[in-house]
């Protein structure tokens, strides 16, 4: 066991099920009532290293767990420490072997000079949210493991559905896919469409590709279902979604001309391989002038939103859907 195990980031599941762990690993149950301690964000060095002096009862260690210690998340400037860090520093030199200290550290903050220095010193356990490409490539390992096969279709409604995990969803939604079908190895999209939870993404989804394809209707319904969740009804959070679409729209048109694969697409674009799959699609209607017209007009709402004062977002996004689901392809 280590003087000091700290778990940094800001996926709270994997804070809580990483420490979890930790304890369990540690500290056996049946001594853990004598020998476990919790401080709150309120406890000071001072209290910090009263505890790790603390020596165990009837066991051969006691673990005191601090949740987001202000003292630890101190940040001064040009990289200086403070003098309860500098303490807390000193003492990791000469720790108290019978006593183990947890720093639970909420933050989706970057590491400053302390936590960098603490870093080289503690057992440290990375808890940062995984971008989503990560939790698609788990989500797929994990089916893969358990004996799943997920058709083309399946998998992009996975990727799609993982752009919005963390990893506690993750775990959630898998244990629905593996519920539902247990005895079923391949899986199809409509099959993780039954079980899956509708997420944000998979919502803005629907909306980019009826605004791509001129389905007014299905993009203002999207939108709605959006705003009800309160979840994108910025004006800049939906062009910039829009603007980047278009941008990949011409790109894949462009590349397209140039006959590369839908794999070099992807991997130059940075993609995932449906998205150039669905891009293609969408971009094939369009001349390369009427992309750059949408793009142009896209821009100018993007100004608009970002620089009139009092303006009404929502209206704004309706306007702008029903422009774009309405232009002209040529």
């Amino acid at each position: 066991m280590t003087a000091l195990a700290v778990f940094y980031g800001d996926d709270v599941y994997a804070l809580d099920t990483g420490i979890e762990r930790y304890i369990d690993g540690a500290l056996p149950a049946e001594v853990r009532p004598y020998n476990f301690d919790i401080l709150g964000p309120e406890a000071d060095v001072d209290a910090v290293l009263l505890a790790a002096a603390t020596l165990p009862f009837a066991a051969e260690r006691r673990l005191t767990l601090v949740k987001q210690p202000a003292f630890a998340l101190e940040k001064r400037p040009g990289g200086h420490l403070s003098a309860a860090q500098k303490a807390l520093l000193a003492y990791l030199d000469q720790p108290n072997p019978a006593h183990g200290l947890i720093f639970r550290l909420e933050t989706e903050a970057s590491c400053g000079a302390f936590l960098k220095a603490l870093a080289e010193q503690a057992d440290w356990h990375d808890c940062r949210k995984p971008k989503p490409d990560a939790l698609h490539r788990e989500a797929r390992d994990r089916l893969k493991t358990a004996g799943k096969r997920l058709t083309y279709d399946a998998d992009a409604v996975l990727f799609q559905a993982a752009r919005d995990w963390n990893t506690a969803t993750l775990a959630a939604e898998l244990d629905k896919v593996f519920l539902y079908y247990t005895d079923q190895e391949e899986l199809t999209a409509a099959d993780l469409n039954r079980v899956l939870s509708r997420t944000v993404p998979s919502t803005i989804f629907t909306l980019l590709d009826a605004a791509m394809t001129g389905k007014t209707a299905e993009a203002l319904t999207a939108y709605e279902d959006l705003a009800a969740t309160g979840e994108m009804t910025s004006a800049v959070q939906v062009l910039a979604r829009l603007i980047d679409s278009t941008r990949t729209l011409l790109a894949v048109q462009g590349m397209q001309s140039e006959r590369r694969t839908q794999a070099d697409m992807a991997k130059r674009l940075g993609k995932h391989p449906y998205v150039i799959k669905k891009s293609l699609g969408q971009a094939r209607p369009y001349t390369t002038a009427a992309l750059v017209r949408r793009l142009t007009y896209l821009l100018e709402q993007d100004i608009r939103a970002k620089t009139v004062s009092g303006i009404n977002d929502d209206a704004l996004i309706r306007e702008t859907l029903i422009a774009l689901t309405t232009a002209p392809v040529k």
